[in-house]
């Protein structure tokens, strides 16, 4: 009896543990928006010591960012600093649209920012179908 109620205690917390993590915002996205690469980095908490660029020829640079495998790509104007768009990629891929707005904390379309949600043919998983989306500022 014992061992049954460990058991079954055990696959409730997995099952617990695995919607959850489903559900997670892995990146708040909105307060990206309007800001510029630096101010992004702060929010982001971004460690590392990063150079601005030296030539004026370099059109766009990004800063990548992964957690669990989805994938953050800020690209921006060396020259401005200003943010042109921001990537949010997860290979696996969703089966729902809104599953992948959600681990940015996006909505599809708002006065700031627009979303393209994308899928490709690479995806991981064959079950899946949503596995990035493109965030563009509004100005």
């Amino acid at each position: 009896m014992a061992n049954r109620l460990i058991t079954l205690s055990y696959i409730i917390i997995v099952i617990s543990f695995l919607s959850c993590s489903e559900n997670k915002i892995y990146y708040d996205i909105p307060p990206l928006i309007g800001k510029d690469i630096d101010e992004a980095r702060e929010i982001l908490k971004d460690q590392e010591d990063r150079e601005r660029p030296f030539r004026k020829s370099i059109s766009h640079k990004q800063d990548n960012y992964t957690i669990d495998g989805r994938i953050l790509i800020i690209k921006f104007d060396p020259i401005t600093r200003k943010i042109t768009q921001i990537d949010l990629v997860y290979p696996k891929g969703y089966s729902d649209k809104s599953e992948i707005l959600k681990i940015g904390n996006l909505k599809e379309e708002t006065e700031n920012y627009k979303c393209e949600v994308s899928t490709d043919d690479w995806t991981l998983s064959p079950f899946t179908s949503y596995n990035g989306v493109t965030i563009m500022p509004i100005h």
